[in-house]
């Protein structure tokens, strides 16, 4: 995203998020960063931000991306966006607001220039292939690699079992409401921290 931004001086990005939230802690982690590039970056979120081509990289919801892409076919002004980037690129299969990220997408393959770049980033895509293909014949890339291991467990009568579904230890209950040892299971991973 940094090589594009000063590469392609007075083109912009869209960073698309699923929610406020998201889009707010993006923008204050990526202006951190591109500060000493001279780069703004902005939030465009409902309620928050109403910047339209201003900023260097726009970190939009999925609705606010989909506006914003119909404003800018309108004025004619397409060529100024060179990335377009799709965190939780799954929820276009949500039955909600999928269709709404679907469209920006369309609209964004459609309506562009060939320099778009667009970047999808999901960790649980089923179809990630077929989408990618959908892309334009997007490369696709997959790995496994986690930060932090992943393990797997699960409670059942009261026991706590590993992936490998070895007992591993008797979970007490919270009170006659904890039968699935729910509450005692949340207060000790809050205690933990």
């Amino acid at each position: 995203m940094a090589r594009r931004l000063v590469r392609k001086k007075k083109k912009k990005i869209i960073f698309v998020v699923p929610y406020v939230a998201i889009a707010t802690e993006k923008a204050a982690t990526l202006q951190a960063l591109f500060e000493p590039l001279n780069v703004v970056v902005g939030t465009q979120a409902a309620g928050v931000g109403n910047r339209l081509l201003l900023d260097d990289v726009a970190i939009c919801t999925i609705e606010r991306a989909n506006s914003i892409v119909n404003t800018i076919l309108d004025m004619g002004r397409m060529d100024e966006i060179s990335m377009v980037i799709v965190d939780e690129l799954h929820q276009i299969a949500e039955t909600e607001r999928g269709y709404l990220l679907e469209m920006f997408l369309t609209k964004m393959l459609y309506s562009h220039h060939t320099d778009l770049q667009i970047v999808g980033m999901s960790a649980t895509l089923a179809n990630a292939a077929s989408l990618a293909a959908w892309l334009k014949d997007a490369w696709f890339f997959a790995t496994d690699y986690r930060p932090v291991p992943l393990q797997e467990w699960y409670c059942t009568d009261g026991k706590l079992h590993n992936g490998d579904q070895t007992t591993v230890r008797t979970i007490g209950s919270a009170g006659s409401a904890d039968h699935d040892r729910l509450i005692s299971l949340t207060m000790e991973t809050v205690k933990e921290g």
